[in-house]
This record gives structure tokens, sequence and C-alpha cells, in this order.
């Protein structure tokens, strides 16, 4: 393979492995995934002659003051998704990178070409680094270090071909007579690998040896199956143990316009879960969007809300101290209305959780006001209301029939007919009939639902949370699995839970 060919390869290599980190970091919009995905795919098997692609991609009739024009209405585009789409900057520079990448990524004529791409590319890996502390990030920084080392080597190499001509168009496309091109050599491949290993080998050293604060990957820890009480951003019942019986102290919560204080009514919502498949519990609508920057360090929720208003009740504000926990999500008493804290950015799901960009490594305090939900008529009546398609798809999904859950939730019920009279018979239920504990068979259960209802009759929160959602869904009755904390513990002398 001649060194220009082979540069044009490792930069596209380059390009992505940033896009991937990208994607799977920031979640970008799926046409836009779609978009970029497909022109490195294009340009790829472009370079390495696939005629059919070559001719297509030379039939495009874009000029260069064409190219200009795209890159303009993409700036435009930049703004508007700024000011009316994405409402932040972080999402709205990144979807313009992406679009800025596309358009360089047809036009690697020139060596300022390929160094802006490289621009391009760095920018996206350090995006996306800073927007996940999740654990794939390894081998995607990996391939990204070793098709660095590449590039550079052949750019560096290439640099006296410049005044060729056709040396830096793909090698589908140049004249056919290249036996005068230098070429990669066996000795250039074990040397190029060499230093991208050795450059691997240092930046590992670099990491588990300079002094830093205890965040992202490093702060996950490896082989740690022990979770902490309260809280998980996943749900897996199939595989759960002990939990830790863990004192330490994760937030303060201070209501500063409530006379009153009622631990048993102050919940703290952390994540909803939809999707159930017999042990794992997922969330099938975590896609995020910002949240609107009312005004400076003040968030608020826009346009179609999780919960209509008239479903709220009175509004609850709290002020809250968050300890340092290893995931990115902002607790607070629901509904959710506005967060006021010194945030760049936050951002929300279709379920209602508020996420911050990445987990914080300090202390974080904010203030957050909250609505209550309230019980209306459809809920209350002897039959059950109407839900939304939507309602109906993701909070009625089941995983599988089981005729004894099925025949459970049928005899619990009974007569009851409305949705809340259906609630709290099944919680009345599951709280007579089974027992709390921390302490559970860390063995893997098949069928952990059914294990928990009709043999063991012991469980703690998740347990208990899966079964009520699950025998409510049984009947007919929409639910969710939602985790979070229990406000149980009021400071008399500090006026804060």
């Amino acid at each position: 393979m001649l060194l220009s060919q082979a540069l044009h390869l490792t930069s596209i290599l380059l390009a992505s492995a940033s896009f991937i980190g990208l994607t799977l970091g920031a979640g970008l919009p799926e046409w836009l995934a779609a978009l970029t995905g497909a022109t490195l795919i294009a340009v790829l098997l472009r370079n390495i002659g696939v005629k059919p692609v070559d001719r297509l991609t030379m039939q495009v009739p874009v000029s260069a003051s064409g190219w200009n024009l795209i890159v303009l209405g993409g700036f435009v585009g930049f703004w508007i998704d700024l000011l009316w789409v994405s409402g932040d900057l972080l999402p709205a520079g990144l979807h313009f990178l992406m679009i800025l990448m596309v358009i360089k990524l047809f036009n690697l004529r020139l060596r300022r070409d390929y160094l802006h791409l490289y621009a391009i590319s760095l920018v996206a890996m350090l995006a996306s680094g800073s927007l996940t502390t999740d654990l794939w990030f390894i081998p995607i920084f990996s391939l990204y270090l070793l098709a660095g080392v590449w590039t550079l080597l052949l750019f560096q190499l290439t640099k006296t071909s410049e005044v060729s001509g056709n040396a830096w168009m793909p090698a589908s496309i140049r004249h056919e007579s290249h036996e005068d091109g230098y070429r990669v050599s066996p000795r250039l491949f074990w040397i190029a690998n060499g230093l991208a290993f050795g450059a691997f080998l240092i930046t590992v050293i670099i990491f588990f040896t300079i002094p830093r604060v205890n965040a992202g990957i490093y702060q996950k820890g490896f082989g740690e199956n022990i979770r902490m009480s309260g809280f998980s951003d996943k749900v897996n019942l199939g595989a759960i143990g002990s939990i830790k019986r863990d004192p330490s102290i994760v937030m303060r919560v201070e209501l500063p316009r409530s006379p009153l204080h009622d631990a048993r009514s102050l919940y703290i919502r952390g994540v909803s879960f939809d999707r159930y498949d017999g042990k794992v519990w997922t969330n099938q609508l975590s896609y995020r969007r910002s949240l609107i920057e009312e005004s400076p360090g003040t968030f608020t929720f826009r346009g179609k809300r999780v919960v209509s208003r008239s479903q709220l009740g009175e509004a609850i504000q709290q002020k809250i101290l968050l300890e340092p926990l290893d995931t990115p999500v902002l607790f607070a008493a629901p509904f959710i209305e506005s967060v006021t804290g010194m945030f760049p950015s936050l951002f929300f799901d279709a379920t209602g959780a508020v996420y911050l960009p990445f987990p914080s490594s300090s202390r974080i305090e904010y203030t957050v006001v909250s609505r209550s939900n309230v019980l209306v008529p459809a809920d209350l009546g002897p039959e059950p209301g109407l839900y939304p398609e939507s309602v109906v798809r993701q909070y009625l999904q089941l995983p599988f029939q089981s005729d004894r859950i099925k025949a459970l939730a049928g005899e619990v019920t009974g007569r009851q007919q409305g949705p809340y009279e259906k609630a709290t018979t099944i919680q009345a239920y599951l709280t007579r009939h089974y027992r709390y504990s921390l302490d559970a068979p860390l063995a893997e259960q098949q069928q952990p639902l059914e294990e928990f209802l009709f043999a063991r009759k012991t469980g703690y929160c998740e347990h208990y949370a899966t079964a009520m959602v699950i025998m409510l869904r049984t009947v007919g009755v929409p639910a969710r699995l939602v985790t979070g904390f229990m406000a149980t513990e009021w400071n008399e002398y500090g006026h804060y839970y």
C-alpha cells in the first residue's frame, strides 16, 4: 500500500474512532449519527478502491464554493440548534462538529485538510472522554491512539510528496503509474505499532501514578459486586446479592419554605425504568435533551412535560447538598420544575430524570422546585382511564406471561376496578405477606420474580418494586420502576434531612 493511501486510511480510522466515542458518550441524534457513519463508510470504501463507491462520490456535483455554502448552512444550523433545539452550547457545538467532519471527509485534498480533520477528531475524542466514565472508552481510546500514531508518522513521511500533485488523492482515482511510489514496508509497520504500544504503555503508567482527584473510570474500581443501599443506575434482579449497609451520608436536603417535615412523604427520585426482560430493568427512554437555561444557573422544563401541570400539586422547594456519587443523576423530589446551581448544562430524558453532563468528583449544591403528583378522577374512578398509546406501549410491557403471576394478581385485586384501588390493594398485599430483608442469596436466579413471590417470600426494595409493577401491568395498569432515596432522618438542630 502506498504511503499516501495508507495516510488516507489511517485518517479515516482516526475520525471513525472519535465519532464512535462521541456517539456513545454524547448520544448524537439518529440522523446525524447515520449521516456521519455513512460518510465514513463511503470514504473508506473509496480509499480501498471499491469502484461503484468511487464513481458515486466522483459524481457529487459540489464545487468549492458549494462546500463553503454548506459550511455556512451548517453554521446557521448551529445557531438554530443552540437557540431552539438543544438549547445548550455543548450539544449544539458537538452537532456542528460532526457536520464539519462530514464536509472535511469529502474534501481531503491538501495537507491542511488533513490537519483540519485531525483537529476535529481530537476535539470529538476529548468531548467523548469528558462525557463518560464507562469502561467502553478504553478500547475506543486505544484505537484512536493506534490510528493517531500511524497517522502522524505517515503524515510526516509523505510531507515531501505534496509536490507530486496527485499524492493526496485516494488510490482508486489516481493515475495508474505508482511503480515509483513509496509503500508501507514491514519494517515501517512494526515501528509504527511499537510506537503506538509504547505510547499506550506510558499513558497507562502516567494514569496510575500521577496523583489526581477520584473521578471517571479510576473511581469506579474493578471487581466490586457490593451495591449501595438506596440507589442503582441498573436493576438486575437476577443477580442481586446482599446489599451493603452503608452508613455514609449521600446528601443533605433542606425544605426552606415548608413548615412540616414528614419523612414518610419525602421521596428523593433518581431514575425510572420501563423495560423488564425477566431479570434486568432498563430504560428505553434514555435519550437526553438539554434543559433550557432561563437565567444564569437556572434550568427549567419547557414544552411537553412528563406529567401535565393539571396532575401536579403544590410546589416543594429543596436545597440539596449532594456528595460525589458515581452517577450523573441529579436527585430531587418529583416532579422537577426547575433546578438552580453552578452547572454548565443539564439534561433530561423522557421519564423526567435530570442528569449532569458527567458524574461530579466533588460535592455540589443546588436548589430544586418540584411539584408532587396528585390523584386525578381517572385514577379514582371505578373504570380504568384511557391511556395514551405511548403510555400503553412503554408501561404495559411484560417479558413473559407467567400464569402464576397472572393468577396471583387477579386474585389479589379481585373485584377492584380503578387503577388506584388496584395499586393500593397490591401494595397492601405485598406489605402483609412478604418480609423485607437486606440479605438475599447471591446465586443466579433464572426466574427471580417468581422465586420472590412463591418460594423465598423475602427480599428488599427491588423485589417489592418489581413485583408491584409486573402485577399492575398484568391487570392492565401502566406502571414503571423508579429508584432513589427515602429521607428518614430529620436533623432537629440543622433543620434538614
